[in-house]
């Protein structure tokens, strides 16, 4: 008897025979972080043409440190963007410090 491909039951993509349960990890992070499965943070990125939102660098998803990120307010959960990893590292240090951008818009010039 052939073994049946396991399938996210999100995107599609297929599932390691020993995985429990109907979703990759990829959906089911996004989902309990964002509400967003992999096909969800594809369209958020297609939207943006592949860039980042803040520096507009050419970003791929799902890619360790050099992939695209979903940026979203850690006091609301609000998705914003997808961001480059730095950009997120930077707002997400920013954020968590209540550091004021006008500040450093200020600061700068």
């Amino acid at each position: 008897m052939k073994d049946l491909i396991k399938k996210c039951k999100h995107c599609g993509d297929e599932l390691p025979q020993n995985k429990r349960g109907l979703q990759c990890v990829t959906c089911k992070n996004g989902l309990d972080r964002y509400g967003l499965n992999r096909l969800d943070m594809i369209k958020m990125h297609e939207e943006q043409n592949g860039k980042c939102a803040l520096c507009n660098k050419d970003i791929e998803m799902f890619k360790t440190y050099d992939g695209g990120c979903i940026d979203h307010c850690h006091k609301t959960g609000k998705v914003r963007s997808v961001l480059c990893h730095p950009c997120n590292t930077a707002i997400g240090y920013f954020e968590k410090r209540e550091i004021d951008i006008n500040h450093i818009v200020q600061y700068l010039t």
